[in-house]
């Protein structure tokens, strides 16, 4: 549970600790960063096609 950044903004104290990955094989650390920017690219995808729709 190593603090990987610890910052404040504004008035707000701001830690970010490495515990939802520190424990990941490369593997699964891959697999997850995978699944993150297919979703990222599906919600995209879909904002662009509503526009799309509301010109139309």
């Amino acid at each position: 549970m190593a603090v990987v950044k610890d910052y404040y903004r504004g008035n707000t104290h701001i830690i970010i600790r490495d515990d939802a990955y520190a424990h990941l094989t490369p593997e699964e650390l891959e697999r997850r960063q995978k699944h993150i920017r297919e979703r990222i690219s599906q919600i995209v995808t879909n904002h662009l096609l509503k526009q799309q729709e509301d010109v139309s």
